[in-house]
């Protein structure tokens, strides 16, 4: 199975602490790390630092 890790993904794994970040790490470390992936669109949003 694929995952598509959205914008609030990003800024979950960006902060590295808070109950999101444990629960997507939990859930990451269950998978290969070729079974997850950003979009473009959202990996240019947690760049800029704005909502689209």
């Amino acid at each position: 199975m694929r995952y598509l890790l959205d914008t609030d993904h990003i800024s979950f794994l960006q902060r590295r602490s808070g109950k999101e970040f444990l629960t997507l790490a939990a859930h990451i470390a269950q998978h290969q790390a070729t079974d997850f992936a950003f979009s473009i669109v959202s990996f240019h949003l947690s760049l800029r630092g704005t909502p689209a």
